[in-house]
């Protein structure tokens, strides 16, 4: 079901999201892992959040803590791994950011960057960091984010990250005089092989 959640989200089809995440957890009801109860609230927050539906999204986001705190790994299945340190702050980070509550959001994004965990989940913290940064007006710490974000990536082949690469760079693109994101805009680029 959290595939399904995904896949709505990334089509910014929050709605969809929404049941999906809902009919995910009315289904497995009272024997639903930890980690998947953290997962699907987290993803029908990010998908409240980005609908605007505040009260909705800070609900899951209570939620989604309160099943994060009963993970046991030994006690998850084996589906369940990829719920690993920093991804329940990476996401509260990424649903703050839609409700522009930036100064919470950043603590959660800071918080997530700080977990050491495999590359990819720590170049997907850093684009949070990133996000977040630029909309807080906090140029030279998003530059500093992205920058690191790329050294991460390098190597890496994905369309879900050169989505989110693509997403940084037109957020930068509204930040044409600002030297701090020039170089790294310039790096991106390079990356996604956009033309100047």
């Amino acid at each position: 079901m959290t595939l399904l959640v995904t896949q709505a989200l990334q089509g910014s089809d929050h709605r969809s999201a929404v049941a999906f995440a809902t009919v995910g957890l009315r289904v497995a009801g009272t024997s639903i892992s930890p980690a998947l109860s953290t997962e699907l609230r987290l993803q029908r927050a990010k998908a409240y959040a980005a609908l605007g539906e505040a009260t909705d999204a800070r609900r899951d986001i209570r939620r989604a803590e309160r099943a994060h705190d009963r993970i046991r790994v030994d006690e998850e299945p084996p589906e369940t791994s990829y719920v690993q340190p920093g991804l329940l702050e990476t996401q509260i980070g990424a649903a703050l950011l839609s409700l522009r509550d930036l100064t919470v959001a950043m603590t959660f994004a800071e918080a997530a960057a700080s977990t050491t965990t495999h590359p990819r989940g720590n170049v997907n913290r850093l684009v949070t960091v990133t996000m977040i940064s630029m909309a807080r007006g906090d140029l030279d710490r998003a530059a500093i984010a992205a920058s690191t974000m790329l050294d991460t990536a390098r190597g890496m082949e994905s369309g879900r990250l050169s989505q989110r690469f693509r997403t940084i760079r037109a957020l930068m693109a509204r930040h044409r005089s600002s030297n701090a994101l020039r170089e790294v805009s310039e790096r991106l680029d390079l990356e996604l092989a956009i033309p100047s």
